[in-house]
């Protein structure tokens, strides 16, 4: 019986971190968002190390939803 070739593993986006003690990670992130490292760091003080939520956080900022 032949055997079916495996696929290649999908990442739920909701999985990905970011993990700041990596440069490698730190100037990806920076590049994905379009920001410098210190308001990657912020970002990820601000909310954890979750991707996702870290781009939620800075869509919110960026839009003045950062307001009192």
């Amino acid at each position: 019986m032949a055997q079916t070739p495996s696929r290649p593993a999908v990442v739920d986006p909701s999985d990905l971190n970011i993990d700041l003690l990596k440069e490698t990670d730190v100037g990806y992130w920076c590049e994905i968002f379009g920001i410098d490292p210190s308001q990657l760091r912020a970002a990820v003080q601000a909310t954890g190390p979750r991707a996702v939520d870290v781009a939620r956080y800075l869509r919110r900022k960026h839009q003045g939803g950062d307001r009192a």
